[in-house]
Order: structure tokens, then C-alpha cells, then sequence
């Protein structure tokens, strides 16, 4: 089939609005407790996205004064809190992996006690709460309920028998405005959690990266796919989907890396990643009928059509589609 120039108009003006991996804002909230086994009273820390964080943690193996979340996700499908710790203040110095959680078909509850992950390994931390902006269903987080409205209430009924002075003075309009705001504040916008691979594999290769700088977190590796870099657990591979005897098909499905990691055996590791220029799609691997592409799944329906877009897009082959594609992406990452 042949894209006339309407097709790429409509292609291009649809991905304008979407494409492109662009860095995420999140909130993270752990308990750090003094004893094994997540007993005592736990030290709260409070984390956002890429912020730094003040906080001492004295290791044999590691000495850490700040902390840094690098890496969440929410989702039914994948739920990875992604934390390192820096061994200067202000996120400077040294880093280490301080503290990875990642549940496959899942939230992470705030019940579980998961070991810190520098030398010492011990279970001394609680995921309280976690929220990503942009995802519809956040992550369990025990907020408070408002408490201006019940105190309204009974200031009035003490004192009914001057009703006319009192009730000019005590019925201000201020009352009824703490309500909306709250309405008004939870209405993020979507804005996907860096999903990439292997930032050294694409050295390797020669290719363009699409972030200025490179992140830091976990990193899912296909066990006897070479060929294949390591990734994220939210980008996504095009997988062939096997319809006969013969196993012969030209049916296509996109898959998650943790989604494939779930039904084949894959190793953790921690390491840099970046991400890929669209414009180099026919430059990636494909091995064992899983094809590497340049799009990440972020626990939405639209980015599911918004990847089918891209990926659609690139198997036309068009340069100029390509161009655009890269331009929106390099625009949407800056």
C-alpha cells in the first residue's frame, strides 16, 4: 500500500501531539526503619523524580548523604521504585544503588519490607506511598482526609440566640473555597517515566541518543539474545505472534521488556540508558522474533495507539516521516 501525502499529513499531525519519550515528574515516599525486619520507628523520606534528597545513611560498603529517585513506575502491569545514594551532599560524589523495588503484574504494597541495596542488604524499608504523574490509577498512597470541613461546622450551633449579629460575622465566603482546589490540583499532565536501553550498547553502535544526559536505574537482559540490548522494563519490543503449524505468520504484537521477562528468563542489572532516535528504527536488531524498536509503554491506552502510531509509521519507510518523528522526539525529550 502506498501513504499518499494525506496519509502523512494525518500521521505526522496525530504524533505532534504525542510522540517522543519525555522525562516524567513522580513522587516517592519511604520509611526508613532503625531495626531488621522493619521494626522501630521508621525515618520518613520523601522523594521526587531526578530531585535530591538530604539523607545520612551510614554502610560498611557505602557512605550515603543524599538520595536520588531515578526510576518509577506505576502500572497493574509493572511497578518499579528505582533509588541511589550519593555519597556527598546535594547528589554529588559517588553513587550507588540504594534501594530497587520492581513487582511484575502489580503495586508495590506499602506492608512489604525490602532490603536496602548497598553491602549490608538488611529489610529496613517500607514503599509508604508512590504516585506518577499521568498514570490513571496511582499507586496505593494512605492520604490524609481534608480536615477543614468537619471544624466549620459546630463553631455556629453554641450560640443560636443572637442570630442576626452573629451569623453576619460568621458567614463569611471563605468556607465553601478549600473545596475546589483540591478538585483542581490532581490533573497532571501525562508525562511518561524515561523508558530506554542500554546506553552503551548505542555507543557501541554509533547511534544518537535522544536525552543530553544519561539515567541511571535498572535494566532488564533477555537471557541468549546477544543481539538484543538490555532495557527498561517499560520499553517495548515488537514481538511476532505465531498463527500455524508451521509457525509462519506476519501478525505483530507490541510487548513491554517486563512483559516478555514474564514468560522468558531475563537477568537485572543496574546501568546507564538513553534513548533511541525514531529516524533509527531500521537500525535496530531483531533476534528470535523480538524486534528492538524506539517507543516505551507508560500504563496508558493512549500510549498503547500512540506506539502503534509510531511503529506503524516507520515500517513506511518515508524519510520525511522519519525526520518528523525525530524532530517531535528530540522536541518532547529537551
Amino acid at each position: 500500500m502506498k501513504c499518499g501525502p494525506r496519509g502523512v499529513v494525518a500521521v505526522v499531525g496525530v504524533l505532534a501531539l504525542v510522540a517522543g519519550s519525555v522525562l516524567a515528574q513522580g513522587f516517592a515516599r519511604l520509611e526508613v526503619f532503625p531495626s531488621n525486619g522493619c521494626s522501630g520507628t521508621p525515618e520518613v523520606v520523601d522523594l521526587t523524580l531526578d530531585g535530591c534528597t538530604e539523607f545520612a545513611w551510614t554502610d560498611p560498603d557505602a557512605e550515603i548523604n543524599s538520595l536520588q529517585l531515578t526510576q518509577l513506575m506505576c502500572g497493574d502491569t509493572l511497578s518499579v521504585v528505582s533509588v541511589r545514594g550519593y555519597a556527598g551532599a546535594g547528589c554529588t560524589d559517588e553513587n550507588t544503588l540504594f534501594f530497587s523495588r520492581t513487582i511484575f503484574g502489580g503495586t508495590i504494597q506499602p506492608s512489604e519490607c525490602s532490603e536496602v541495596a548497598t553491602g549490608s542488604g538488611l529489610p529496613v524499608i517500607k514503599v509508604a506511598s508512590y504516585v506518577c504523574d499521568g498514570d490513571p490509577t496511582p499507586a496505593p498512597i494512605s492520604s490524609p482526609t481534608p480536615s477543614p470541613s468537619p471544624t466549620a461546622a459546630p463553631s455556629p450551633s453554641p450560640t443560636p440566640t443572637p442570630t442576626p449579629i452573629e451569623s453576619s460575622t460568621t458567614t463569611p465566603s471563605p468556607t465553601p473555597s478549600p473545596s475546589p482546589s483540591p478538585t483542581n490540583s490532581p490533573d497532571p499532565v501525562p508525562t511518561p517515566t524515561p523508558v530506554c536501553i542500554d546506553a552503551e550498547w548505542i555507543e557501541a553502535r554509533g547511534l544518537e541518543k535522544v536525552h543530553a544526559s544519561d539515567g541511571m536505574g535498572d535494566l532488564l537482559c533477555i537471557t541468549g539474545l546477544p543481539e538484543l540490548p538490555c532495557g527498561t522494563p517499560g520499553h517495548v519490543l515488537e514481538v511476532s505472534i505465531e498463527t500455524d503449524a508451521l509457525m509462519r505468520t506476519g501478525n505483530t504484537a507490541l510487548r513491554t521488556f517486563a512483559e516478555v521477562c514474564s514468560e522468558r528468563d531475563c537477568s537485572l542489572k543496574v546501568g546507564r540508558f538513553n534513548g533511541v532516535l525514531h529516524s533509527d528504527a531500521d537500525r535496530l536488531p531483531i533476534q528470535d522474533g523480538l524486534r528492538l524498536t524506539t517507543v516505551a509503554h507508560r500504563g496508558t491506552v493512549w500510549s498503547s495507539i500512540e506506539n502503534q502510531i509510531v511503529v506503524g509509521a516507520q515500517k513506511l519507510g518515508s524519510q520525511h516521516i522519519n525526520r518528523a518523528l525525530a524532530y517531535l522526539q528530540r522536541r518532547n525529550s529537551a
